[in-house]
């Protein structure tokens, strides 16, 4: 019987320093792919708006927290392990792939947006953050040469 297993570079990395003792483990600090997760996002700019949108199925509300600090979008939550019991049989896992764990996305944002008219709405796993532009005027310009 064959074994499908997906294969994790970063894993590996580990597992290869952890035999030979790496003696600068701690200042390489790869990445935990256990513990932590960076959840995919896209931001797009339009006429009169950025918008930035991340995924994180599989999570309520309640669990993200979008902040706006000097021009810095903060998002951050965390997905929590789904903890399962055994059966009579003792059944296990043999491949877990979906990460959880805390995640922290920051994005530095330009000086014109309208801080006080950012909306942020999570709809399908989707969470969906407007952040309006000031207007600004034509900044072109024919000029007469006299």
């Amino acid at each position: 019987m064959m074994n499908l297993v997906s294969w994790d570079p970063f894993q590996e990395m580990e597992n290869a320093l952890t035999r030979i003792g790496w003696p600068f483990e701690s200042a390489l600090a790869l990445p935990q792919t256990r513990r932590t997760w960076w959840p995919a996002t896209d931001i797009q700019e339009t006429a009169t708006a950025y918008v930035i949108q991340t995924e994180l199925p599989g999570l309520s509300k309640d669990a993200i927290r979008v902040r706006l600090e000097d021009h810095v979008l903060q998002i951050e939550g965390e997905r929590t392990e789904e903890k399962t019991q055994r059966d009579a049989n003792e059944n296990t896992y043999h491949s877990i792939e979906r990460v959880h764990g805390k995640f922290l996305r920051r994005f530095r944002l330009p000086e014109d947006i309208i801080v006080a008219k950012v909306q942020a709405a999570y709809k399908d796993g989707v969470l969906k953050i407007d952040l309006p532009k000031k207007e600004t005027k034509n900044p072109n310009k024919e000029i007469k040469i006299s």
